[in-house]
C-alpha cells in the first residue's frame, strides 16, 4: 500500500512540475510562432530538462517512464487547445 501512494505521489508531482513548466515555455513561445508549435516546443525543451535532471537523481529510464507521459498529456491539451482556437478564428460556410 505504501508503494502505491509512493508512486501516485511521484505521477502528481511529475504531472505539476510540467504543467508548470510548460504553461511558461508554451506562454512564451506562443508569442513568437503559431500555438501549434509553441506546444511542440515547450514539449521538447521540458522534455529534454527533465531527462537531463532525472539524469542526476533517479535515472533517465525511470525519468522517461514518469515525465514523459505526464509530457505527452499536456502536449495534446495544448494541441486540441490551438485547433479549438484556429477553428474559432475561421469563419463559419
Amino acid at each position: 500500500m505504501e508503494a502505491l501512494f509512493s508512486a501516485i505521489a511521484q505521477i502528481l508531482g511529475a504531472l505539476f512540475i510540467t504543467y508548470l513548466l510548460t504553461r511558461a515555455i508554451n506562454s512564451k513561445a506562443k508569442k513568437r510562432t503559431s500555438s501549434t508549435k509553441a506546444a511542440l516546443i515547450a514539449f521538447f525543451v521540458v522534455a529534454a530538462l527533465a531527462l537531463m535532471i532525472t539524469t542526476f537523481t533517479i535515472g533517465v529510464g525511470k525519468g522517461f517512464i514518469l515525465y514523459i507521459p505526464c509530457l505527452v498529456l499536456w502536449l495534446i491539451v495544448d494541441i486540441v487547445r490551438a485547433q479549438k482556437t484556429s477553428q474559432g478564428d475561421r469563419p463559419s460556410p
